[in-house]
């Protein structure tokens, strides 16, 4: 549903009582249990309503406290309404509907304080976003339907659940299957109750998965990654786990280990490939390994806890305090104020004596809440914060701190990287760049179909409106070459006796192939399906999209993707000079990188307009340095996560030789 970006119209906050009425209309339509601090200890007593005082309420009316916690979690006071249109499905189906969205100032989740999209109520009916999932884990919303890796990255694209790629259900109260119809969570089945997808089950799915099944099993509404999960700014990426466990994903692990045949990954399967039994051996592979290579940690006790954690903060301080890199000022190394969740990711969590420990969990302090930390730690004169906005910010630091100067490192261990299967030619939240790093900064190039594909693409039952990258193209054309023929929908094109040729009819002649240059092959009527892939592809417009290293994707321009340049020239006869533009399109703050390059390169560092560059150049400057400095800017570059295949070095001074 959201896989394009819907129109929304601007929000509006809602009334309380109209909060209170749809909160109870939530909880009457998801069948959740009413919570309560009094123990039940009359089994009689009929249950209340959300509108009603609860078992152990005081006599003056008043609310559970438990109650009204599970109505700010699924939708906090701070919830604003906003009417949205977007379209479903192959057929374009229009869909109206509303978003309500809002902040949840105590989540250890989204700690940002931004507005998020909490609900969706449209013409499907009543669905929460994952981030509720997330904040009213403990309440359990919604029967999850437990999957593979492999096929959540599918899902990120776009595609339906089915029922091959099913390996369990988990219910909330209890055991049992999912009926048709019902709003379910999709998840992995290694991250418990990390929900990654929302969507409507298509058929009645049993508790001990769809192995054996055929068609679709969940119609997928919303995912980590589509627009709805963007809006509000860039996206929160999922937990890795949740504090509230169930026990049925382990049980549903043991069960997949015990069972045989691949996972569904629709349209993967072409020919002599069979993608879905790789998959299984693989995953296997990596989970033994996982199991070997799992340590050990001992409990431990919430004051060696909260000691790692301030430990922590403060060898990140001494750190940068004695860094022969920072600048004179050790106050200008931090680009203050700074936001809770910033210190927590960046200044706490790197220098934790090791991070595989589950035991270092800001929730297993004494302070339970970074924003806390962090108030202590002002109390106990290391830091000086302010609040704004719901959040806690980092204003300065003291530095003559004795803790700072006296501190003493201490070794940290680094965890292995994890050996996984990972499908490259998905575009999703959670694809590893190309240049292996998690801070590199990735140029996607998109491709969007021309209106005279458009035949082919409804044929092979995917949109005309989306951009693909190349391999998400061929997979449309190989679905197409694999779907039934309308003479006989026993047989494809793809023929029986090499899988690499395809059976020419007259829309891929048309199409792809020129009557003079490839008369030879008309008059085979045959192909390579290679050879049409790349045809198909070269059809198409294209663009590029570039993804930062937060998951945040801008918009899709036409064009080719874009690069770096990196001039080396001759000024006023032997002066050497060294130029680069294209910074700003990468996301790079060109003030910061020009005094770093300043001070790498000791030597003088200017900017300008770019010359010649004409439109597409407006508002855009380059950086010229004295001297040969590529070596300098390369470092700098990789440094702000740029990949070495996006820059181009442009030598003059070896042509002029």
């Amino acid at each position: 549903m959201f896989k394009k970006k819907p129109t929304v119209k601007p929000a509006a906050p809602i009334r309380s009582s109209d909060r209170r009425k749809l909160v109870t209309g939530i909880i009457t339509d998801f069948n959740i249990p009413l919570p309560s601090t009094a123990s039940t200890t009359n089994t009689a007593a009929a249950e209340p309503t959300p509108e009603e005082p609860t078992a152990g309420s005081s006599t003056n009316n008043t609310i559970d406290p438990a109650v009204t916690a599970l109505r700010n979690a699924l939708l906090p006071e701070s919830t604003v309404a906003a009417k949205f249109t977007t379209t479903l499905g192959p057929q374009l189906s229009p869909v109206n509907g509303i978003i309500y969205s809002g902040v949840h100032h105590d989540s250890t989740i989204l700690t940002d304080g931004k507005t998020r999209p909490l609900w969706v109520k449209s013409d499907e009916g009543w669905f929460p976003s994952v981030y509720t999932c997330w904040e009213a884990v403990k309440y359990e919303v919604l029967p999850v339907v437990y999957t593979h890796d492999a096929v959540m990255e599918k899902v990120y694209g776009g595609a339906d659940l089915m029922m091959p790629g099913v390996f369990g259900v988990s219910r909330p109260g209890g055991d049992g299957g999912v009926k048709a119809g019902e709003i379910v969570g999709v998840a992995d089945y290694k991250k418990e109750n990390v929900v990654l997808a929302v969507g409507v089950a298509e058929t009645d799915i049993e508790s001990g998965g769809g192995r054996g099944g055929k068609g679709k099993a969940v119609r997928v509404l919303h995912w980590v990654g589509d627009e709805l999960w963007g809006l509000g700014g860039s996206g929160v990426n999922p937990p890795e786990i949740l504090e509230v466990a169930t026990t049925t994903a382990a049980d549903v692990a043991g069960e997949v280990e015990g069972q045989d045949g691949g996972v569904s990954l629709e349209g993967l399967s072409i020919g002599e490939e069979v993608v879905g039994e790789s998959s299984k051996s693989a995953e296997k592979r990596v989970e033994k390994e996982e199991s070997d290579d799992e340590p050990a940690f001992p409990d431990m006790t919430t004051n060696e806890i909260d000691s790692a954690f301030r430990d922590a903060l403060i060898y990140s301080l001494h750190a940068i305090l004695n860094s022969p890199e920072r600048v004179s000022n050790a106050h200008h190394s931090l680009n203050f104020p700074l936001p809770s969740s910033y210190v927590l990711a960046n200044l706490i969590i790197p220098k934790l004596p090791n991070t595989q420990n589950p035991n270092y969990s800001i929730q297993k302090t004494s302070w339970k809440k970074i924003q806390k930390m962090l108030k202590q730690m002002d109390k106990e004169d290391l830091l000086k914060i302010k609040e704004r906005g719901g959040d806690v910010f980092v204003y300065a630091v003291n530095w003559d701190s004795p803790r700072l100067a006296n501190f003493t490192p201490y070794p940290i261990v680094t965890p292995k990287p994890k050996k996984k299967p990972v499908d490259e030619s998905t575009v999703g939240p959670s694809s590893s760049s190309s240049s292996g790093s998690s801070t590199a900064i990735k140029v996607v190039e998109l491709y969007k179909p021309p209106a005279k594909l458009n035949v082919l693409y409804e044929a092979a039952g995917v949109s005309s409106k989306a951009f693909y990258t190349s391999s998400q193209v061929r997979d449309t054309l190989y679905k197409y070459f694999t779907s039934p023929t309308p003479s006989d929908p026993s047989e494809t094109l793809v023929s029986s006796t090499n899988a690499r040729m395809v059976t020419l009819n007259p829309l891929l002649s048309n199409l792809l192939l020129d009557d003079t240059k490839d008369a030879r092959l008309l008059h085979s009527g045959s192909a390579t399906r290679d050879l049409l892939a790349e045809r198909f592809l070269r059809l198409h417009q294209q663009y590029y999209t570039i993804i930062s290293p937060s998951g945040e994707e801008s918009k899709p321009k036409s064009g080719q993707p874009p690069k770096i340049t990196i001039t080396l020239e001759s000024r006023q006869g032997k002066k050497v000079v060294t130029r680069i533009k294209g910074l700003e399109v990468f996301g790079v703050d060109v003030g910061k990188f020009m005094d770093e390059l300043k001070s790498v390169a000791a030597s003088s560092v200017t900017k300008g307009p770019i010359e010649g560059g004409g439109k597409a150049a407006e508002g855009l400057v380059e950086v010229m340095v004295q001297g040969d400095k590529s070596a300098e800017v390369d470092k700098l570059l990789v440094k702000a996560g740029i990949r070495k295949a996006d820059v181009v070095v442009d030598n003059k001074l070896k042509k002029k030789k």
